[in-house]
């Protein structure tokens, strides 16, 4: 393609595609031997580099000799190579044309600053070519290129058979002043100016000044410019250290007589000290004539001792140096914050298994390519959070990837896809807090590399909604001595000058979802000036918070003077009694239950015990309360909902008077150990009651709708023959299939009782509870009895709304789902 394309002054030497060129070039040359050969270029003193690159300032302060390793490749058949190997023999054939290839090579620079030998020769173990490249004489700031080219000696009209590029961008010296000047650029349309300059070690921060030269508005009016600035680091993406900005430049006012109306642009941009820096400007092809420009560009920088700062919380005070090694600093102000919460997960789950695609197979060999699935999960607590999923081995890699690719999905509790990151990960907000499944997916093609990174962790920042700061002090003592907290000042710097700060680890209130050894990530700013400096700080151990020691009352006095043996026959009774209780849940025989629940209330001594076993008693009969809907067949059966309507009574009748005192202390304060009691057993007592009402609202609900499913089913019918069929089935099944007037008047008795029940049940609960789940299925429901859908559907949808997405209440949601959509 090189050889027949079309040139267009580009600086590195490419052309335009020229297909029937293209196409009559290799026809011309189709029957020279070995042009199916390719050529592999490798510069052995710059990490194997395919070219010779020179960008640093050091690379071209003198001359340099550098090893250039040629290699032929030569094309494999995949089903010959397969074939001829299959029993273990190297394809002959391959090895025959190998031995035989050879190569008479003319070498030609072109450039004068670029030396080579005049001949090589060349077989298939490739050779090693010794490239001279003097780039002292070259002009400082701009990029010069040249190549190598090598000739079939028998046949130098078919063109280079390989190039080996040379690249020189000899980067300007900075003045002490920490500013290069490019002074009087004149620009033409499409015209492009590139500059490299040497940045001072030390410096953080440039920023890039343009301004107009031009004297007369009306041969230069606004035209638009793009700068590009751009830093190489290696291992690192090139968007790390890079500016892109258009902006307009020029007289905005065209005044008669001419007029000096000039317009400045100003941008800045974090660089790296010691680093050759690439400014790049050019003007829009539509701005027509030609624009004079000045553009300057100034470093600053205050280095810290190491790149990031970490500071242990568990230190208390850490100490920071930090110097002015490019020019003066000014209005030195430190602010230290901290935005962001890291964490780590493992995996829950991992497999490395083949994929069997056709387009799964390596393109060569044939053979599958293998996946690693990771799967983690991961909670959020708050609506709306931002969270960036990093794995750092694999991901913001593509090209520089050792992995054949990268994929990341999140999915939410209801399995719903909320989004997907190939390659490049960044910043996801979660709309809705929950519980989320994160699937990670790299592809390579051997296993065995897979395999050990089954337990890869994966790195999860979230943004804090509040940031933390931390406090900084010019003094050691000064952390302890002053009490008010005051920003350090320090008004000028003097270049070269060190100085020390010291912050203070200890947080006055860590984030709640922040645990000891997570990370929190943030940044330390000295002034306007300079580039921030990240800051990880290590989350401390957590303050250990000593109980208050109890007041003695006259209760407890009695209590410290019973003797040893009665005091620990009255704990295994308590204890003996507590387990009993809990078999009242655990026991799946329902006249078992009966007979305990019975010997429980006769050996309580007071209401409260009573209230508890009745308490147990019942969500033992309502154990699936949160998980079903009353006209559902698994909610009750008729026996079940009867019983738990008579225990719901009974618990009423033992917690009413004491459940009334809690609204006494809801306004005030208790002020002694046995009001604090007294408030505590009132608010128990309360909460039994209202679950007492809550329980006997859904068992009341379930009989209505049972009882009203049966009217309908038998009202369809012929009414003999339904009346028959009832009689015939009542013997068998349900107490609730035959439906007579008797039992029409039943329904609208439960109805009633309903009512009244619902109606009492909203008396007692407050407003977190009446958005609760247990309230809305026992008092929605009524409102479906009698047809109030459109009331119905308004807290379903606002529960729905407003609640996370958490795998333990996936049944509730599924249930309001069903009202939602009840028909």
């Amino acid at each position: 393609m090189a050889a027949s394309a079309k040139p267009i002054g580009d600086e590195l030497g490419a052309g335009l595609v020229q297909v029937d060129a293209a196409w009559q070039f290799l026809r011309k040359h189709e029957a020279r031997p070995h042009e199916d050969v390719e050529y592999t270029v490798s510069v052995q003193d710059s990490d194997d580099m395919q070219g010779i690159y020179l960008r640093s300032p050091e690379d071209s302060a003198v001359a340099r000799h550098l090893q250039v390793r040629v290699q032929p490749v030569f094309p494999t058949d995949r089903a010959v190579r397969l074939e001829n190997d299959s029993d273990g023999r190297s394809g002959e054939a391959q090895s025959q044309r190998m031995y035989d290839f050879e190569q008479r090579l003319v070498l030609t620079a072109t450039a004068a600053w670029v030396r080579v030998p005049e001949f090589i020769y060349l077989n298939s173990s490739g050779s090693t070519i010794a490239v001279g490249v003097d780039a002292t004489a070259l002009a400082a700031g701009q990029l010069h290129v040249a190549a190598v080219h090598g000739y079939d000696s028998a046949n130098v009209g078919r063109g280079p058979v390989f190039t080996i590029p040379v690249t020189v961008t000899k980067p300007l010296h900075v003045e002490p002043s920490a500013c290069v000047r490019l002074d009087r650029l004149r620009m033409q349309p499409t015209e492009i100016v590139r500059r490299f300059i040497a940045v001072p070690e030390g410096a953080t921060r440039a920023t890039i000044h343009l301004r107009s030269r031009n004297d007369s508005p009306q041969t230069a009016p606004p035209s638009t410019f793009y700068l590009h600035c751009l830093q190489l680091s290696p291992q690192r993406r090139f968007t790390a250290y890079e500016l892109k900005k258009s902006v307009q430049i020029g007289h905005k006012n065209y005044v008669a007589g001419g007029g000096s109306a000039e317009q400045q642009a100003r941008f800045s941009m974090d660089v790296l000290g010691g680093v050759t820096l690439e400014v790049c400007i050019a003007k829009f092809w539509d701005c027509q004539g030609t624009h004079d420009i000045d553009a300057r560009v100034e470093f600053t920088g205050i280095a810290p001792a190491s790149g990031v700062l970490v500071l242990n919380g568990n230190t208390g005070i850490a100490r920071a140096d930090f110097a002015a090694l490019v020019c003066p600093e000014y209005d030195v102000k430190p602010a230290a914050t901290l935005h962001t919460l890291r964490t780590a997960l493992r995996p829950v789950e991992s497999s490395v298994a083949p994929l069997f695609g056709d387009r799964d197979a390596h393109p060569e060999s044939g053979l599958p390519i293998y996946r690693l699935a990771l799967d983690y999960k991961l909670s959020t607590k708050a609506d709306g959070s931002s969270v960036h999923l990093r794995i750092p081995a694999f991901d913001s890699m593509i090209y520089e990837s050792w992995a054949d690719d990268f994929a990341l999905a999140i999915f939410d509790a209801n399995k719903r896809r909320v989004r997907s990151l190939i390659g490049y990960t960044k910043p996801v907000t979660l709309a809705k807090k929950g519980d989320y499944l994160v699937r990670v997916q790299v592809r390579h093609r051997s296993a065995k590399l897979l395999e050990p990174l089954r337990n890869t962790a994966l790195v999860v920042d979230t943004r804090l909604s509040a940031p933390a700061s931390l406090q900084i002090r010019r003094t050691h003592s000064a952390q302890f001595v002053t009490t008010s907290y005051a920003p350090v000042q320090k008004p000028t710097v003097a270049r070269g000058t060190r100085f020390p700060l010291f912050i203070k680890t200890e947080l006055s209130s860590v984030p709640t979802d922040a645990s000891p050894g997570d990370v929190l990530l943030g940044s330390l700013v000295l002034n306007t000036s300079s580039a921030p400096v990240d800051i990880e700080y290590v989350v401390p151990a957590k303050v250990v918070s000593k109980p208050d020691s109890p007041k003695l009352t006259p209760a407890k006095v009695a209590e410290e003077v019973v003797p040893a043996a009665e005091k620990e026959r009255k704990e295994m009774e308590e204890a003996l009694r507590k387990v009993r209780i809990d078999w009242v849940k655990k026991t799946t025989d329902d006249a078992a239950r009966e007979s305990l629940v019975l010997d429980l209330i006769k050996a309580s001594a007071t209401d409260a015990d009573r209230a508890s076993v009745l308490s147990t008693h019942l969500e033992s009969i309502d154990a699936l309360g949160k998980a079903t809907l009353p006209w559902s067949d698994k909610a009750f059966t008729p026996e079940k909902a009867k019983r738990a309507i008579k225990v719901a009574d009974d618990l009423y009748a033992l917690t009413y008077s004491l459940a009334l005192t809690a609204k006494l202390y809801e306004s005030q304060k208790p002020t002694s150990v046995e009001e604090k009691e007294a408030k505590e057993a009132a608010g128990k007592a309360r909460d039994q009651l209202v679950s007492a009402l809550t329980t006997k609202s859904r068992a009341l609900a379930f009989l209505h709708f049972k009882q009203q499913a049966n009217a309908d089913a038998s009202a369809t019918t012929d009414a003999s023959a339904a009346a028959a069929a009832s009689t015939a089935a009542a013997s068998e099944t349900s107490d609730f299939v035959d439906v007579s007037a008797e039992d029409a008047a039943d329904s609208i008795d439960a109805l009633e009782e309903y009512t009244k029940a619902v109606a009492q049940l909203k008396q007692w609960v407050d407003g977190s509870q009446a958005d609760g789940v247990p309230h809305l299925l026992a008092s929605l429901p009524l409102l479906v009895a009698k047809q109030q859908f459109a009331r119905a559907l308004q807290p379903v949808l606002k529960w729905l709304s407003k609640s996370p997405l958490l795998s333990s209440n996936a049944d509730e949601r599924k249930c309001m789902r069903e009202l939602r959509d009840f028909d």
